[in-house]
């Protein structure tokens, strides 16, 4: 391995924390000493010279690109580095690299660069953040941090999120949310229409317009429900009861809903659920 330089002056403002980490380490600790910490670090960690040629890199970053010790033991400069994996197939499908839109990212056709700042998907599967750091003595600087765990909650999140939506386009529940601090109350078209209305015809919506569509039996037990939610026994709100359609009939519905986990920064204290036919 090359012999880091014996200090790293005038990082750039941009730069991040792990380079000004570095920078400290290479400036108090012997080359021994200085590659022992980098070994110890989570992120992957490269650096080459202006020409190019490799300066000092860590266990993980290794670890993370997969590269075996008899092409790193050549001192390989960053045009072989990269060389050595373009043959390997990494850039392939379903390896790729993107930006912080998923968009995908290529090479610079001519100095075979990438931004400052990308994720990378490999071929093993791993989803890399890729920083890079240009020191203003000309070195730069690569750190690694693997966020495939990060991703895939990502991912499944998503495909939760998905599924949702599947149910409830083809539900098409009526939606609703009340302030409870002011009682105004908004409802989708499709809560409109379960009753006969356009969306229009019913707004501005209140709680007390809302009770007042409910059948007079059925009020005390939808009270009740609420007061149950209200008073933190039920963790949802949850009650039948009917409701006058536009036509003059009575139609039963469902009525769910739930608090917001969130406080608003604008303060209001928000309900919202859904209303869907049962009749």
């Amino acid at each position: 391995m090359a012999e880091f330089p014996g200090s790293v002056n005038g990082l750039n403002q941009s730069e991040s924390a792990q380079v000004n980490v570095l920078s400290l380490l290479v400036s108090l600790l012997t080359p021994d000493l200085f590659q022992e910490a980098i070994d110890l670090l989570e992120q992957g960690i490269v650096c080459f010279d202006p020409q190019g040629q490799l300066v000092c890199f860590n266990r993980r970053y290794t670890e993370l690109l997969d590269l075996p010790d008899s092409l790193m033991s050549r001192q390989p400069g960053e045009r072989e580095v990269v060389a050595f994996q373009r043959a390997r197939g990494d850039f392939e499908s379903p390896g790729r690299f993107f930006d912080a839109e998923g968009r995908t990212l290529h090479p610079d056709p001519v100095a075979d660069e990438m931004p400052a700042h990308y994720w990378r998907q490999t071929r093993a599967g791993k989803t890399l953040e890729v920083r890079v750091a240009w020191l203003t003595t000309g070195l730069h600087v690569r750190a690694f941090t693997d966020v495939t765990p990060y991703f895939a909650a990502q991912q499944q999140a998503q495909r939760s999120t998905a599924r949702l939506q599947r149910v409830l386009d083809a539900l098409n529940p009526g939606t609703w949310e009340t302030d409870l601090v002011t009682g105004e109350v908004e409802i989708n078209e499709a809560w409109a229409q379960l009753l006969g209305h356009d969306r229009a015809a019913l707004v501005p919506m209140t709680r007390e317009r809302w009770r007042a569509m409910i059948h007079p039996e059925d009020l005390e037990a939808t009270g009740q429900a609420r007061m149950a939610f209200m008073n933190g026994i039920d963790k949802q709100f949850d009650s039948r009861f009917r409701m006058r359609h536009r036509d003059g009939r009575w139609i039963w519905v469902r009525c769910t809903g739930k608090t917001d986990p969130g406080m608003p920064s604008d303060g209001k204290l928000l309900v919202s659920g859904t209303l869907i036919d049962i009749s």
